[in-house]
């Protein structure tokens, strides 16, 4: 297991998902967990779906799934931040040609812009590769960047206790800033491997329905947990 600050680093790396949040109050976050069912958790579960969407959409990740004969793959595209680089400087080059040659030149730089920001939008950067979960008959398939540490292959259903969906938090002050979600595989041999990973909902209610089927301890309630527990 790598070194809390390491397995930070690496999902800021190799991800974007790691992207720290401010809350006023860690009693707040767990009182919203326990009160299931009340319009509080009810508000509490839209406001995490929006920004799961969010983030998703600021990352410029793409899903694609692929099921067939029992097996079900997630296959994800992280696009990366350097295409907010690019569009920065084209929509200034562009925004100062236009207006040099005419008086249209800020209307039509902006309409150039919102075509071009959509077309890289959509578009997936060549420096990142595709990685992928893959949920079948033997267990749980995750490819290289899936995970903290340096884990690639399958996790058999036989060797894993326990499923938990957690974030870490620290204090700063009187503050508390955390990190994730993400799910955390404890293996019989008191293993731990955290997959880290902001997945569609409906890929998600395919993942915990795989583990209750096979009578695997999963809670899907959000655990928190201080760094210096999980160092």
């Amino acid at each position: 297991m790598l070194p809390l600050r390491s397995r930070i680093a690496n999902a800021t790396t190799h991800s974007g998902f790691a992207t720290f949040a401010s809350v006023t109050s860690f009693a707040k976050q767990t009182r919203a967990v326990a009160n299931v069912g009340t319009p509080w958790s009810l508000c509490e579960n839209r406001w995490q779906n929006f920004m799961r969407s969010l983030k998703n959409f600021l990352i410029g990740r793409k899903f694609r799934l692929e099921n067939s004969s029992g097996c079900l793959r997630l296959n994800i595209k992280d696009r990366g931040l350097d295409k907010y680089f690019y569009l920065i400087v084209y929509a200034t080059l562009s925004a100062y040609a236009f207006y040099a040659f005419s008086n249209l030149g800020v209307f039509i730089s902006v309409i150039v812009f919102v075509v071009i920001s959509k077309l890289l939008y959509h578009s997936y950067s060549p420096f990142r590769k595709e990685r992928f979960i893959q949920i079948d008959e033997d267990g749980i398939t995750l490819s290289k960047d899936m995970t903290f540490t340096s884990f690639v292959g399958t996790l058999k259903w036989g060797s894993i206790r326990k499923v938990e969906k957690i974030k870490y938090y620290r204090r700063i002050q009187k503050a508390y800033v955390d990190i994730g979600p993400f799910y955390k595989f404890t293996l019989k041999y008191n293993k731990e491997i955290e997959v880290y990973c902001i997945f569609p909902k409906y890929f998600e209610e395919e993942f915990i329905k795989a583990f209750r089927e096979r009578k695997i301890t999963f809670s899907s309630e959000m655990v928190y947990l201080e760094p210096t527990i999980i160092a």
